[in-house]
């Protein structure tokens, strides 16, 4: 499994999250392995945030998106990638990854963007 997160630079688990998504400065997409273990990627954005990001990201492999806060057509657009997207990223990437592990962390729905 591939999340991914909008981080500040440098990017990796230690980052801190970015409060939103297209114009994040990077994506630290993190691959939980099979028996637990992490790999860390970092995607940088150049804050060039378009259409074709959520491509990008279905393209990396990436299934899951954690955000602080998206916009209603970038939800539709990484829906129509198959990324399932939560809301509540908060602190450093390893914080947002580890709030979702755990099922904290809410399913985006159309009334929860803006």
């Amino acid at each position: 499994m591939k999340i991914c997160v909008p981080s500040l630079l440098p990017g990796g688990t230690m980052a801190h999250v970015f409060s939103g998504f297209a114009d994040a400065p990077c994506f630290t997409v993190i691959t939980i392995h099979p028996d637990g273990t992490k790999g860390v990627e970092i995607i940088q954005n150049y804050g060039q945030g378009d259409a074709a990001l959520p491509a990008r990201l279905m393209s990396a492999g990436v299934s899951v998106l954690v955000v602080s806060s998206i916009g209603p057509g970038y939800l539709e657009l990484l829906w129509n990638c198959s990324i399932r997207v939560y809301m509540g990223a908060v602190g450093t990437v390893d914080d947002t990854v580890n709030e979702y592990r755990n099922g904290f962390l809410a399913e985006a729905s159309v009334d929860d963007v803006g």
